[in-house]
């Protein structure tokens, strides 16, 4: 079996996505198998389209097209529930081999919000059968695992002067 490596993409900065996204673009390319695992998102994002039209499985878990923050409680509990159920569906794949690379977008604000624990996250790492892809704003507690370590810093945004998230650029 070829080696694996872990990467970690994060920061407050654009492009975490994006560069998961083209590691992912990059192993179909090649004739290998890849799959995204998408939490804290509900599919809406452009690339989920792209994606299946190359025929690089997407899942997510069912979302209210709110963040987090704007959810009530209830609402929380039950986003939250579905997010774990991914979590555990992401890592029977991670564990499995299902692909030759797993991106798992956005996981590490997941576990910060307490979809999984650190511990999981840890042992998912140590019981990869893939490359293995992991997005998040904060990832340095991380990096002792990790082959990679990107880290994409917000200088400038347009979001900071007002202008709202465009399709296709932002989402």
């Amino acid at each position: 079996m070829q080696p694996t490596c872990i990467h970690l993409y994060c920061g407050s900065g654009k492009g975490k996505t994006t560069a998961a996204l083209g590691q992912l673009l990059r192993t179909h390319g090649a004739g290998l198998p890849a799959q995204l695992f998408c939490f804290l998102k509900d599919g809406r994002s452009s690339e989920v389209a792209a994606l299946r039209q190359l025929g690089i499985p997407v899942c997510f878990a069912p979302g209210s097209g709110r963040f987090f923050w704007q959810m009530q409680p209830a609402e929380k509990q039950v986003f939250l529930q579905a997010q774990r159920t991914l979590f555990e569906q992401a890592a029977e794949a991670v564990r499995s081999g299902a692909a030759s690379v797993i991106a798992l977008d956005e996981v590490l604000d997941a576990c910060s919000l307490g979809v999984c624990t650190l511990d999981e996250l840890r042992a998912l790492l140590n019981a990869r059968r893939c490359e293995l892809i992991l997005t998040g704003r904060e990832g340095r507690f991380l990096l002792p695992e990790a082959d990679y370590y990107t880290e994409m810093t917000a200088v400038k945004h347009p979001y900071d002067r007002g202008l709202p998230a465009r399709r296709g650029i932002e989402f």
